[in-house]
């Protein structure tokens, strides 16, 4: 009996959740420079607007689907739609996510732990799952986590993100045992530290009224100053390489930018560690 698992097609055609800003549209214009057509999600249609006219000056090939990625609908029909325009997708990359609640368990309440560990896994969950079927109806593809170290080391007082992060990593493991016999690769692909995206967010907060917003925000300041960032055409360079086949071998894992490239340094321990 043949065991060997059935290889994905090639990728011509990616969706991007949190594709507005940040690290979705770096990874967007990563993969408009290969030739890649992108359909680009969020929740702000005019930045989402913004992403996609400067997208489209680069030569791309954009799709703009405003909605929710915690809304199972709303993502369900812009893989959909972008299915439908270019007869199915190759890739699809969960990146959408927020920072959650700052603070020690303790002084947090159930409620505000739960809504910002419910954001973060649930964008996580509605993405893959709907995913699946359209994948499988393009003859195969590639499923992309965004991940964090956070989701293995932990993350003092952001408890919420740590782990719907971890949840993710898990989720991706316990899926690609799933599709075994598909023609599918599913990954928890963390870039590192890179000065766009929540990493912005935190460093405004230097001046933040919010002591724990404080503290992390000096500490990713100490990373930035120590060099322990990573370059930001790195990470999404290692996100294409994921997203077109490049390390199926891996499908199933937590990978980083720093194990593709062996390049980057660790991190030191996160505040409170």
């Amino acid at each position: 009996m043949n065991t060997e698992r059935p290889t994905p097609p090639p990728t011509s055609r990616v969706l991007i959740t949190g594709a507005a800003g940040g690290f979705g549209r770096a990874l967007a214009e990563e993969f408009v420079r290969s030739g890649i057509k992108v359909a680009l999600n969020g929740r702000n249609p005019q930045r989402l607007a913004e992403a996609a006219k400067h997208l489209r000056r680069m030569g791309g090939e954009i799709l703009e689907l405003p909605g929710d990625a915690t809304d199972e609908a709303a993502i369900g029909t812009a893989l959909r739609i972008a299915a439908d325009a270019w007869n199915g997708l190759d890739s699809v990359i969960d990146n959408a996510g927020v920072a959650g609640p700052t603070g020690p368990l303790s002084s947090t309440s159930v409620e505000e732990w739960w809504e910002g560990f419910s954001t973060n896994a649930r964008t996580t969950l509605t993405t893959l799952a709907a995913a699946l079927p359209i994948l499988r109806a393009s003859g195969g593809g590639r499923l992309l986590h965004i991940s964090s170290a956070a989701g293995v080391h932990g993350w003092p007082y952001a408890g919420a993100y740590a782990a719907a992060k971890a949840a993710g990593i898990n989720l991706c493991g316990t899926l690609d045992r799933e599709l075994a016999l598909d023609p599918i690769r599913v990954f928890a692909f963390h870039p590192g530290i890179i000065t766009t995206g929540l990493t912005a967010a935190a460093l405004r907060e230097k001046n933040s009224p919010d002591r724990w917003r404080r503290l992390h925000a000096a500490w990713f300041a100490q990373q930035v100053s120590q060099g322990r960032t990573v370059p930001l055409a790195d990470a999404t360079r290692c996100a294409l390489a994921i997203a077109t086949g490049r390390h199926d071998n891996l499908s199933g894992r937590y990978v980083t930018t720093g194990e593709l490239t062996r390049e980057s340094p660790p991190p030191s321990k996160n505040p409170g560690r």
